[in-house]
């Protein structure tokens, strides 16, 4: 019982979380629109905070930290912010972006994270009145940003790096009755296989398309049938706009047609992973080029998916029956481009290791890797929370017990930990420098109390 309360408590602390964050970012999208008018607190360069953004930031401390907040985490709160606004007006100064395709990607961990606190779709929108899709548009701007001063750090930090003799060196420096006992770690394997699109629902789709990019030929905005016709989610409401972004920032088949392009331009019929598209280039700056697209995702009939499962299954079989390896069948049969050449291993995007402990990993595989023992395989299942829906089984290629922390089994950790430390020496310096030749201004009523930089310096 006293475990049951607890668990429900923290379900709790992180839906109020999730409500202080929605509730604060919906008064900034009005106040854009300009129905809103709000105190600010300080400006970085053309960068402002607003008291609402402040507000939320201390709530959300108090929220995840359980207590009341202080000075000192007050002081934390409000200088956070003030690096994040200077990130990200050097950001702008560099043109630093993030794709639209990156901003759906978070926007749907994001969305699929508070859902599970809230318990529901339906208790989400009862609380804040509001649809999924309402609330998913509020948070588009601010998970944006977030995204791009990310980028600035990684940016400022990329060059930092650790050896073998500061990971140890470290190490030893821990007083070792304060090493943490470390939860279970996996390491997971994955082959996976996509339905086939029938040639009639290709000949349809594009067939589609091409009527399309003929009303559009016949004077039909091109903004305008992207708003009624594509399927995108993040850039149909923008006329299928994109922003400006660099041949990497999209698949290539994607980006070759669109930098091909010159201002003005529709491309032919491209298809990639997502679907179908058709591209209008808007304009080019440097490296990078601003287009609109229209995307038709072709509908997968059953056949072909049950033709994709059966394949998969007699893969599965054959490692089973020691006809194969799963290495072996990961890299001549799996559809799964980022872990096709590395054994079918899954990478930790938090870590950058292979390691995973079990909170890290997506709902949906500890549900299929229950009860799955180490050199075991999983069952099939069909993945559609993908952005390209696939059948897949799991392996456990190794599974660490709960253990005290060390080097042996915990290198990551303490490499990480190291690195962490440098970056933030290293950005920590960038920041001070910054701020001398950055125009910032704080409300006298700001607490300058426990600030690690001289913020009024210049």
């Amino acid at each position: 019982m006293k475990y049951m309360k607890l668990q429900k408590q923290t379900i709790n602390l992180r839906f109020i979380s999730l409500c202080l964050f929605v509730l604060a970012v919906m008064p900034l999208q009005a106040q854009k629109k300009g129905t809103v008018i709000e105190q600010i607190v300080a400006m970085v360069g053309d960068e402002v905070i607003l008291q609402s953004e402040l507000q939320y930031e201390i709530n959300r401390a108090k929220a995840e930290n359980q207590v009341a907040v202080d000075g000192n985490i007050h002081s934390q709160v409000i200088e956070n912010m003030l690096m994040s606004k200077l990130l990200k007006e050097q950001a702008i100064v560099d043109s630093v972006i993030v794709t639209e395709d990156e901003v759906e990607r978070q926007l749907d961990q994001r969305m699929s994270q508070y859902l599970r606190y809230a318990g529901s779709e339906e208790k989400l929108e009862q609380y804040f009145k509001k649809s999924t899709a309402e609330i998913r548009n509020e948070l588009r701007d601010a998970t944006r940003d977030m995204l791009i001063v990310e980028r600035m750090k990684e940016e400022i930090v990329k060059d930092v790096k650790v050896t073998p003799a500061e990971v140890r060196t470290n190490f030893k420096e821990i007083p070792q009755d304060t090493l943490p006992l470390m939860p279970e770690k996996l390491i997971i394997q994955q082959i996976t296989k996509k339905p086939e699109i029938s040639e009639e629902e290709k000949d349809r789709i594009q067939e589609k398309l091409r009527n399309l990019r003929d009303e559009i030929y016949g004077g039909a905005s091109f903004a305008t049938m992207a708003v009624l016709h594509s399927e995108d989610p993040g850039s149909a409401n923008k006329g299928g706009e994109l922003g400006y972004t660099s041949r990497t920032g999209w698949v290539k088949e994607f980006a070759d047609e669109a930098f091909s392009l010159k201002p003005g331009k529709i491309s032919k019929i491209v298809q990639s992973d997502y679907g179908f598209h058709i591209i209008q280039l808007i304009d080019k700056k440097g490296d990078k080029v601003n287009a609109r697209h229209i995307l038709l995702k072709p509908k997968i009939e059953l056949e072909y998916k049950q033709k994709a499962k059966n394949l998969l299954d007699s893969i599965r079989t054959a490692i089973l029956n020691g006809e194969t390896t799963f290495e072996a069948a990961a890299f001549n049969y799996s559809d799964d481009k980022d872990t096709r050449n590395n054994s079918g291993v899954l990478m930790n995007n938090r870590t950058m290791g292979a390691y995973f402990q079990k909170p890290e990993l997506p709902p949906i595989i500890s549900r299929n890797l229950e009860g799955v023992k180490e050199g075991e395989l999983s069952e099939i299942f069909y993945d559609d929370q993908e952005r390209v829906p696939m059948y897949k089984f799991f392996k456990i290629k190794s599974r660490i017990p709960e253990h005290k922390a060390n080097l042996d089994e915990d290198w990551e950790i303490f490499e990480n930990m190291v690195l962490t430390k440098k970056k933030q020496e290293v950005l920590n310096d960038w920041v001070a420098e910054k701020i001398k030749d950055t125009h910032v201004e704080i409300s006298k009523n700001i607490s300058r109390e426990g600030f690690q930089h001289d913020w009024d310096s210049n």
